[in-house]
């Protein structure tokens, strides 16, 4: 475990997976987390990543033992915080996968420090308003500020998790999610709201896989689609059958794909 300070007063949690010699070079790989969650949401894919990589999975400001000294920041000062860390560690140009949210702030990372990462991998990401969510997305924000945090739990896992054969992960990220400051996870969702990526996705200019389950119904398949059609060096990646946390549900086939991605 490391804590380390952000620009901004702020704290900035993460934990490093490094099995290697001390002479043994692994390339840097970068995990960052959706909204509400922590770092142990990647807990299936570390130790299969950790096996040829330096794995670093980062909480977003607000989330686990990140503190934020102010509130209402946005998805750039969550970019920032991921930078703090890779320059912290001296990481050079790493990979950088997003899941949900945490795909907003790595294209956010991508569009504001292009010369620093070497490859980005989104899974499930929002994008800003784009007609086919526009209204969802309003209401599910209007439900976040009026709520206690594990009715916000409840509800969002319900629509993310429905026909998930394991109701087991569901309840695991109720629980994770609901030991989240109310106000840190407005923070978070509000930053997401707010966001408008559309006109910066030319701006990623390294390699980007972009990955969405075709039974998503919390980022459907439209806004994958609409990201591949403006980022640039971008590939479209649509599973069958999968949901929004299918990098749970379904380990070994979210795995073999990363690394198969990563690799090219």
């Amino acid at each position: 475990m490391a804590l380390i300070d952000g620009r901004d007063g702020n704290r900035i949690h993460f934990e490093e997976f490094r099995f290697a010699m001390p002479w043994e070079e692994r390339r840097p790989l970068v995990l960052v987390h959706g909204l509400g969650c922590t770092w142990r949401i990647w807990t299936k894919q570390i130790p299969f990543l950790a096996g040829t990589r330096r794995v670093v999975a980062v909480d977003c400001r607000g989330s686990g033992l990140s503190r934020p000294a102010r509130q209402m920041w946005s998805m750039s000062d969550m970019a920032a915080d991921i930078r703090s860390v890779v320059r912290h560690l001296d990481l050079g140009q790493p990979d950088i996968v997003g899941l949900s949210m945490g795909g907003a702030v790595a294209m956010h990372y991508a569009i504001d420090y292009p010369d620093e990462l070497a490859r980005l991998v989104t899974i499930g990401a929002p994008v800003g308003p784009i007609d086919e969510v526009r209204e969802t997305r309003a209401q599910d924000f209007e439900f976040i500020m009026h709520n206690p945090i594990e009715a916000i739990a409840r509800k969002r896992m319900d629509r993310a998790f429905a026909g998930s054969p394991d109701p087991r992960l569901k309840e695991w990220v109720i629980e994770m999610i609901s030991a989240m400051r109310i106000d840190d996870y407005r923070s978070q969702a509000s930053a997401g709201t707010t966001m408008n990526l559309h006109e910066r996705l030319d701006g990623i200019q390294v390699p980007h896989e972009v990955i969405n389950g075709e039974a998503e119904t919390v980022v459907i398949p439209a806004v994958a689609r609409f990201i591949h059609a403006r980022s640039r060096r971008s590939r479209l990646h649509l599973i069958p059958n999968a949901r929004h946390f299918w990098s749970l549900e379904e380990p070994e086939r979210c795995n073999a794909l990363i690394e198969e991605l990563l690799a090219g």
